[in-house]
């Protein structure tokens, strides 16, 4: 008898947001995503069906990652080596329930777990470091054991699994002493405690910090056994996970990489000899790198003509900015240091300034994308059709991703997330949304399915896990919950934390018709770079304190936002003096886009009522100020 199987491991926001590193980040998402994974292969092989994602056909599984662990498990060589996650936590099968064993799915998943944890500790917790801690084994065991929470249930119902989930049968036991440093509700291995036992606890993250390198575990990080597994997989990833990592993977770029990209592409066109003379000397005394040679295209295409410039474009971003310069270079000679000084200052003074201090993390969802899988339609196959149209969004976009100058961290059904240099995350959410309607279009599916994003631009010293979850609250609470669905939120996240916030519908982001073409937003930073005085912080900020908390002058929405642009134009006019010269169509044309940025729309879900909101204007000088486009 064929049965409906349902499945979902995690937790996941919790494990994935809680990284130190862009790193931590790509491999908690790649490691959720292959537990997954071989829960898939697992019922595969028992004659199981997967409806939905769509990662498999009649000719084989499409999902290369699927394909990878497949390939593992059946002993055949992995030519792809995945390295992105793109299988959800959860998933929907097909089953034979008098042939199928579900305990058998679990097994394999805790199988491939083990499996990775044991090449992680195999590789760091040597016999002379275990002694260095007080039951350190334990530690881990216990752990490793009761980290993941698995869930499955058989039936039709598509809200079976969601109820099944608020048993909450899954309770980990509460942990003692000190905490990790990536996953704070966990022990730190050493085991002992900081208040009494400093010196112990110091031996055994040093003894361990030397084995493994200072790169891999900073001074003052003392992680738990799953922060340390999802920290040092990557390392023995041949050895956990059946294929070897790639360097562009292991060495991913840092947010400091990310923020410093555009001032790096520039140096490196305008100014080449100066960039190379600084990459050499940082050569010399062998600085930290990264591998970038599945990333960025403006720079393939720089260094495919000019190869002597490689050395720079793998220098870690951090050596670029002066003020982590001295704190990075610390362990160098007085020579050395003043040496390189000398070349980063001779390159920052004719690049005239320093590279900016943000980037932009990127994060989409589909909308109520469950219901739709739970609403009964006339139309044959939905969810199978639905699943088809997730697997055309989610295809080539690392690459399109790319395109963009971002890195993917993860995308698979109707979920990303990417990080990219400040600017290009508009042009490359506007893309991807405009893929998400056209797959399924596509697909033949006659379900409208739209999706929304949320948008960090970050200091690039913020917390990392900090802007992780303030994407979420971005795109769960704002773009989604405030703005109604189908709506793009973006947030700043300044070296304080968070700033301005300013959302809207996709309709109101950019004209459907032209989607190449600069956004509202960016139309409107791009008219304040050009005016001094619009972008004046004294101009902007008399928006809100003007017109943000005051009431409408008009009931009519149209009439109140024309009352709004004469009485800007009129303070302009004011500011600069009448002359002859002033063109006051041209004023009111730019006075318009600044206010339509801060005019949000009704609409039916949202608690959003033509409401004025000076963030709008604010986000876009912000733009103005830190963002530089890339132009491959």
């Amino acid at each position: 008898m064929r049965k409906v199987f349902h499945f979902t491991i995690g937790p996941v926001q919790d494990f994935v947001a809680r990284s130190r590193r862009t790193r931590d980040l790509l491999a908690s998402s790649f490691l959720l995503s292959f537990l997954s994974g071989h829960a898939m292969v697992e019922l595969i092989r028992q004659g199981g069906q997967i409806r939905f994602p769509y990662v498999q056909n009649d000719e084989g599984h499409l999902d290369p990652l699927l394909d990878a662990i497949y390939k593992t498990v059946t002993h055949e060589p992995v030519e792809t080596q995945p390295w992105i996650g793109s299988i959800p936590n959860r998933f929907i099968a097909e089953i034979d329930s008098a042939h199928f064993d579900p305990q058998t799915v679990i097994a394999t998943v805790e199988m491939a777990w083990r499996k990775v944890a044991n090449a992680v500790k195999d590789y760091a917790l040597s016999q002379d470091i275990i002694q260095l801690g007080r039951k350190s084994v334990k530690i881990w065991e216990r752990q490793v054991r009761d980290f993941w929470e698995i869930t499955w249930v058989m039936g039709e119902d598509a809200n079976l699994l969601d109820r099944r989930k608020n048993w909450r049968s899954h309770i980990p036991p509460e942990e003692p002493r000190d905490k990790c440093l990536l996953m704070s509700q966990l022990q730190e291995l050493s085991g002992y405690h900081r208040i009494s036992e400093r010196r112990a606890q110091d031996r055994f993250w040093t003894t361990l910090r030397e084995k493994i390198g200072a790169f891999h575990l900073n001074d003052h990080e003392r992680l738990s056994a799953i922060g340390l597994i999802k920290r040092l997989y990557p390392l023995v990833s041949e050895k956990a996970l059946g294929w070897k990592w790639p360097s562009s993977a292991i060495s991913f770029p840092s947010t400091g990489y990310l923020a410093a990209l555009p001032w790096m592409v520039r140096a490196m066109k305008e100014h080449p000899h100066a960039a190379k003379t600084f990459a050499s000397a940082a050569k010399q005394h062998q600085l930290q790198t990264v591998s970038i040679s599945q990333h960025f295209p403006a720079i393939q295409s720089i260094t495919k003509q000019q190869p002597s410039l490689r050395s720079f474009t793998n220098l870690d971003g951090k050596y670029v900015y002066p003020e982590s310069f001295a704190l990075e270079t610390a362990h160098l000679t007085n020579e050395a240091q003043c040496k390189l000084q000398m070349e980063l200052t001779q390159l920052t003074k004719v690049m005239k300034g320093e590279p900016a201090d943000y980037y932009a993390l990127l994060m989409m969802d589909g909308d109520r994308l469950g219901q739709l899988l739970q609403t009964k339609s006339k139309e044959p196959n939905q969810s199978k059709k639905i699943s088809e149209a997730l697997a055309l969004f989610t295809d080539q976009i690392a690459k399109q991703i790319n395109d963009f100058h971002g890195v993917t961290i993860y995308a698979g059904g109707d979920d990303v997330l990417a990080l990219f240099p400040l600017a290009q995350a508009i042009p490359a959410a506007v893309h991807l949304r405009e893929k998400y309607i056209q797959s399924f279009q596509q697909s033949g599916s006659q379900l409208q399915s739209t999706i929304s994003a949320g948008i960090v631009y970050a200091h690039k010293m913020a917390p990392l896990q900090n802007i992780v979850q303030y994407g979420h609250y971005l795109l769960d609470r704002i773009a989604k919950e405030k703005s109604g669905r189908d709506s793009l939120a973006i947030g700043t996240w300044k070296g304080s934390g968070p700033d301005l916030i300013w959302s809207a519908r996709w309709e109101e982001v950019y004209d459907p018709a032209r989607p190449s073409a600069p956004t509202h937003l960016e139309q409107l930073a791009a008219d304040l770079q050009s005016n001094e005085i619009l972008l004046s912080n004294s101009f902007l900020y008399k928006l809100r304190e003007l017109y943000e908390n005051g009431p409408m002058f008009s009931e009519d929405p149209q009439e109140n936002k024309e009352i709004i642009i004469q009485l800007l134009v009129a303070d302009y006019i004011r500011i600069v003096g009448w002359n002859n010269k002033i063109n006051r169509d041209q004023i009111e044309q730019q006075m318009a886009s600044l206010v339509n940025v801060c005019c949000r729309n009704w609409n039916p879900d949202s608690t959003i009522n033509h409401s004025f909101k000076a963030d709008g204007a604010l986000v876009a000088a912000f733009l103005a100020q830190k963002g530089a486009y890339i132009h491959a």
